[in-house]
């Protein structure tokens, strides 16, 4: 399980560089990224970091079948990384 600031910070850097698009937003203060493709409405990724514990955990949603290879990287991320994920793939 990845925890901390340090460990966002990398996943966020993995994720945008697997995808191939930056982060659409930050809220939270810094603890929630999120992406969307500029040809989708809402997000189809957001990371977060829950508050008192800092586990990293991440959605993963699955719109419009489009960005297949990059919802499976995403997923293979989180797996490799010990980032649980809910949604599309989820491990927990």
């Amino acid at each position: 399980m990845k925890k901390g600031y340090s460990d966002l910070v990398w996943a966020v850097s993995g994720l945008t560089e697997l995808i191939g698009e930056g982060i659409s937003c930050s809220s939270d203060e810094g603890r929630s990224f999120h992406w969307d493709f500029l040809d989708d409405e809402g997000y189809w990724l957001s990371l977060y970091m829950k508050k008192g514990t800092d586990e990293i955990y991440a959605e993963i949603q699955d719109t419009d079948h489009k960005h297949i290879k990059e919802m499976y990287a995403v997923i293979g991320f989180c797996q490799y990384q010990g980032i649980r994920h809910v949604g599309v793939g989820a491990n927990g």
